[in-house]
């Protein structure tokens, strides 16, 4: 029942501020957790493991390493967090969330254990053993694991031989546990590389790729750096515009030719995007080399509800000759069509009543540095935003319009929504955006295909280790007193004010659907549909970004799902959050 549910999500944090376990140390919670997996039954030695750390883009890895998987026929576990949305999120068998019932079954047989050790376990130990027992009762053969937290000491960290491992970009983030300098953060993410394990980084920053380095040496593991020119990448941006041509963005320079890789979706279009997309792919190139047609295939019929099972004949072309399979186009449509909700999203609001204007609502969990730097640097190069689905919409109507793939959403007049948690170093990220706001002021002469800032308005999500708007206002105005910034309070309100909402029977988009007409306004400087259903570019909509924290982030998409429930996929985790407990379940990421 859902009061199980509940009860269930409630136990697992319910010391989610992690305070009767501080005073361990690192090795103390491993061995711990070492107990725990032994209690259970190691069930993290049931499943071929994809591994993957790094400060920012090691959720967009794990879930692409997931969908190209299960399009070559494997059943897999994903195991990733934070959530945005719905705790179970993080736990996903086959591509669906794992269902309440797994949930709670899980924890039947695991609170023996947790309650055998006489102590109050932190969230994270919890839900990783809690994921790693679903995925043995549901029998998948394959595991995405991302770190939760550097990883060398990580839970995720107990596998002793994945298949392969994937660094993602290394940066400032969490400096408090795992050291005040690039190369500590590193060591600590390089203790996932292990003896005779392929493993593939993104370029880093050259204190973090020494590390590496000298980690892979000493353990005797080969390391590889992918690249921009990598051959799969540009099997990617070419399979992608075969299936959906795309000319130059409207609005571009007059005789600008498209660039190759503005044929990928608008969320894998930023380069570190592009390198998260490259890594994604080396790394199930690799685990395929290695995979035997044994581990393709479901080992029993899925539960009602999701994808049936590949067949045998599926199973063995995907296996291939030897065992291993090659990156072909079925594993690159899967990377093309994922969707990975808040990272570089856009979606149109339509006019909710007369004089209104479209609106383009976009979110990005740009939390740290060198995510907020990424981000802004996307922006000042004309970067724009997509709905991050490789698959047109086929409903009539609004939903069409509204669920379309487009080549970039690129706003004229952009406005800034900000909040971060107090653990975060605002300061720098604050610089950053105030970088940017001075060179797209709205008082800057125009230029073409680049956004003008109207505003920075400074937020505050619930999350109790929010920062307070007038906190990091004042921060603020001591970096750069001349920005528009301004306080805009709940992060709800700045949603609403950015798409007109003003209450019941005023704008409410519950009227939109299948079969009426939205009005989408064509670029600027020509173009609007190109003969395929997409769009070059939508130049003369404002917009208002939603970035920091993914909390911010979350109650945004929340709200939107909440007064314009026709903006999203049905299928949208911000409609999951309706029915999970109402209770803080990220404190403990």
């Amino acid at each position: 029942s859902d009061e199980v549910y509940e009860a269930a999500v409630r136990y697992l944090f319910r010391n989610a501020k992690l305070a009767s376990s501080l005073a361990l140390t690192p090795q103390e919670f491993w061995a711990r957790f070492a107990r725990l997996l032994e209690l259970a039954g190691n069930p993290h030695l049931d499943v071929r493991v994809v591994h993957l750390a790094g400060t920012n883009g090691k959720g967009t890895a794990s879930v692409l390493c997931d969908a190209m998987l299960r399009a070559a026929g494997a059943s897999v576990g994903l195991f990733t967090s934070p959530h945005v949305h719905s705790f179970r999120e993080r736990i996903r068998v086959d591509g669906r969330m794992a269902t309440k019932g797994d949930i709670v079954r899980s924890l039947e047989r695991l609170r023996p254990h947790f309650e055998s050790l006489g102590v109050d376990l932190t969230p994270f130990e919890k839900v990783t053993l809690l994921a790693l027992d679903v995925f043995r009762w549901r029998r998948v053969r394959w595991a995405v694991l991302e770190t939760g937290l550097g990883g060398l000491w990580d839970c995720t960290n107990h596998v002793p031989a994945p298949v392969v491992v994937g660094l993602c970009r290394v940066g400032m983030d969490h400096m408090a546990v795992l050291g005040n300098t690039v190369e500590q953060i590193a060591r600590e993410k390089a203790g996932i590389i292990k003896a005779r394990v392929p493993a593939f980084t993104v370029p880093q920053v050259e204190g973090a790729g020494s590390v590496l380095r000298a980690r892979a040496e000493e353990v005797g593991a080969p390391l590889a750096q992918v690249s921009l020119e990598s051959p799969l990448l540009a099997a990617a941006v070419a399979r992608s515009s075969q299936v959906h041509p795309r000319g130059a963005p409207a609005g571009a320079d007059a005789g600008k030719v498209a660039e190759a890789w503005e044929a990928l979706p608008p969320w894998l279009q930023p380069e570190h995007q592009r390198l998260n997309l490259a890594l994604a792919l080396a790394l199930v190139e690799s685990a395929l080399a290695r995979a035997s047609p044994d581990d393709f295939g479901h080992p029993v019929p899925p539960p009602s509800g999701t994808e049936p099972a590949p067949s045998t004949a599926a199973r063995a072309q995907a296996a291939g000759a030897g065992g291993g399979l090659a990156v072909g186009a079925t594993i690159l449509d899967a990377a093309l069509a994922t969707r990975w909700p808040g990272r570089l999203e856009g979606v149109i609001v339509p006019a909710g009543r007369a004089g209104q204007s479209p609106h383009l609502v976009a979110f990005d969990c740009a939390h740290n540095e060198d995510a907020v730097r990424a981000l802004m640097t996307h922006l000042s190069r004309g970067g724009g935003f997509g709905q991050g689905s490789g698959r047109p919409a086929t409903a009539p109507g609004a939903a069409s319009a509204l669920h379309m793939t487009v080549h970039s959403m690129r706003p004229t007049r952009l406005t800034l929504v900000f909040g971060v948690n107090r653990d975060k170093d605002a300061a720098t990220m604050l610089s950053l955006i105030a970088d940017f706001a001075r060179a797209h002021a709205e008082a800057e002469p125009p230029r073409q295909g680049k956004p003008r800032l109207v505003e920075v308005q400074l937020v505050a999500s619930r999350h109790p280790k929010c920062l307070d708007p007038a906190a990091l206002a004042r921060t603020a105005r001591e970096i750069a007193p001349d920005v528009p910034w301004r306080e805009a309070g709940p992060v709800a309100a700045a949603l609403d004010a950015a798409t007109g909402f003003a209450g019941a029977g005023q704008g409410t988009p519950s009227t939109v659907g299948a079969g009426s007409s939205v009005a989408i306004p064509a670029p600027l400087g020509g173009g609007g549909e190109n003969g395929t259903g997409h769009r070059n570019g939508l130049l003369n909509v404002p917009a208002t970004l939603f970035l920091g924290s993914i909390f911010v982030v979350a109650e945004a998409r929340e709200r939107l799902a909440a007064t314009h429930p026709a903006c999203l996929p049905p299928d949208d985790f911000a409609f999951a959050r309706l029915e999970e407990p109402n209770i803080l379940l990220s404190a403990a990421s």
